[in-house]
């Protein structure tokens, strides 16, 4: 999946061709206004919804990265999710909180979950950050301008039994308990990856 948020408000997909459903009325910053051309510009109960089919590989691994201009009001926000429902076991949920901003996933195994944490984020407000994440059969990791800032290790993969939706820029609708809700944050050049990023190829995004 690669949606580089093109003006007026194109959402589409440009690897799958597939276009996503928008949920309430999300922005779309001026050509010069994103990294790298125009942005997604968040909005109050706004979000995109992606399908999953093709987004995943064996052993349930993916990536996926983009660059965020944070905005911390409110101060907590679902970035990334991908869920069943109010149940964490399956998916993942990718969520800033707090006044230390700190930057968490959530990982589901089926029959628990995971915690891993990359710390604040309070020197990203209203800064262009990359952020790319990892999920391999047993580990998770977290990176920040091609820096490795969070590992987790688990005894399962991922469960995405029951997950059919990707959502950005919002708790959307399995994750938006704790106010995780929609963010009002800047995204651009959205990538999603059917397996894990090495070090070296988050260095290649990030230029």
């Amino acid at each position: 999946l690669y949606v580089p948020f093109n003006p007026g408000g194109d959402h589409k997909d440009l690897i799958n061709f597939v276009s996503p459903t928008v949920m309430g009325n999300p922005g779309t910053t001026s050509a010069t206004g994103g990294h790298n051309g125009a942005a997604y510009q968040g909005a109050t109960d706004a979000y995109l919804s992606f399908p999953i089919a093709g987004l995943y590989g064996a052993n349930n691994e993916m990536s996926f990265s983009f660059w965020y201009k944070l905005n911390n009001a409110p101060d907590r926000s679902g970035l990334v999710v991908l869920g069943k429902d109010d149940n964490r076991t399956q998916g993942f949920r990718l969520f800033r909180e707090g006044g230390d901003q700190n930057l968490t996933i959530n990982v589901g195994n089926g029959s628990g979950e995971s915690w891993i944490g990359a710390g604040s984020q309070t020197a990203g407000i209203g800064v262009w950050k990359f952020i790319t994440v990892t999920i391999s059969a047993t580990e998770t990791k977290i990176y920040i301008d091609g820096v490795q800032k969070a590992a987790g290790t688990y005894t399962s993969q991922m469960d995405l039994t029951g997950c059919n939706s990707l959502v950005l820029g919002s708790g959307g609708p399995t994750f938006s308990y704790w106010d995780h809700k929609s963010d009002l944050s800047m995204y651009d050049e959205f990538r999603v990856f059917n397996t894990v990023l090495t070090p070296a190829d988050i260095q290649v995004l990030m230029q």
